[in-house]
């Protein structure tokens, strides 16, 4: 069985805010805008402004409300609502999205530090949710943390610092494509020399065969490792003798779907089940829950097994929900399960 230690209840996540919007889709509707299931598309602001036009012809859909979204939000979302303590670093338009999704984030109790971006426009996420509950990404262009804000992150970071009340860094491998390997490792640098831990989603399955040994090199720092089976198997496990050495005391939190999770640390293995969903609606988001329920439980003094069944039974109430995220009236219900696991 793998243990866990006591730690501080404070995480701060670094990464961007994106507009989801969450549109149900037909097949067919899929077909005729030329789009294949389950695939992802970066646009230019007037591709999506041409996409979102065309979409609004097509017969029976139905769209919803308008969310933070991102991984990393969705993350902080959940670990908020469940009582963590969450801060978060992040770029801003300053447009009236980006204001939207800010506040939604506040409600829940997360704490932003938002850095000015030069780009005027929130990158606005369309999820094309078809009958199966999988989902079909649209992205558009807009503000993203980059290396040129690099500076400023960690300017946010010493002043978290002297608050001597965090014990998390909560980074993402997206960002890896915007801040670059030295910023990037700038923030690993960071969190060590202030006894912080390290909690990485992968985050992508093809951002993790694009930077897969950079993303080994992070393994000295023993980060807690969130990420799918695919995106798992695209770091190449095992590693060469010297990465195995490094590896050896990194816990890797792999969700598996219907078939549940499994933690990989060293030679020790554990699984646990999924919870039954009974009427899949919308899968996105369902990692992203995972990883922030998972570090709220183990902030909360759950063994690892325990955090791992807590954030599957969260990971398959996100599915059951039409958006991208679980909405704040689901607070009550999911510490209540906590609750009778204790």
């Amino acid at each position: 069985m793998i243990k866990t230690k006591e730690r501080r209840r404070q995480t701060i996540f670094i990464g961007d805010i994106l507009a989801d919007r969450t549109v149900f889709i037909p097949y067919g509707a899929l077909n005729s805008l030329g789009i294949q299931k389950g695939s992802r598309h970066e646009l230019s602001k007037e591709q999506n402004q041409e996409f979102v036009s065309r979409l609004g012809k097509e017969e029976n859909i139905s769209e919803g409300d308008v969310f933070a979204g991102g991984t990393c939000s969705n993350s902080a979302y959940i670990y908020a609502l469940l009582n963590g303590h969450a801060d978060m670093i992040t770029v801003s338009a300053g447009d009236e999205l980006a204001s939207a999704c800010i506040e939604d984030l506040k409600n829940v109790g997360v704490r932003i530090d938002a850095i000015q971006s030069d780009q005027s426009v929130t990158r606005l996420c369309l999820c094309l949710i078809t009958e199966d509950a999988e989902r079909t990404m649209i992205l558009g262009q807009g503000a993203g943390l980059s290396e040129k804000y690099s500076s400023r992150i960690l300017n946010a970071l010493e002043k978290y610092r002297e608050e001597k009340i965090h014990s998390r860094i909560f980074l993402n491998a997206y960002l890896i494509n915007g801040l670059g390997y030295e910023a990037f490792s700038d923030l690993i640098k960071f969190a060590v020399s202030n006894n912080m831990q390290i909690a990485l989603s992968l985050s992508d399955k093809k951002v993790v065969e694009k930077h897969k040994e950079f993303l080994r090199s992070l393994f000295w720092c023993q980060p807690i490792v969130f990420g799918n089976e695919e995106e798992y198997d695209a770091l190449e496990m095992p590693l060469t003798q010297e990465c195995d050495a490094k590896a050896k005391d990194v816990l890797f939190v792999i969700t598996l779907g219907d078939k549940g999770a499994k933690l990989i640390k060293g030679d020790v293995l554990d699984k646990v089940d999924a919870c039954r969903v009974e009427h899949p609606v919308n899968y996105t988001g369902a990692g992203d829950h995972f990883a922030g329920a998972y570090l709220y439980a183990l902030d909360a003094g759950m063994k690892e097994i325990d955090c791992a069944k807590f954030a599957a039974f969260v990971a398959a109430k996100k599915v059951e929900e039409k958006s991208s995220r679980l909405k704040a009236s689901s607070k009550d219900g999911l510490l209540a399960y906590q609750d009778q696991m204790n």
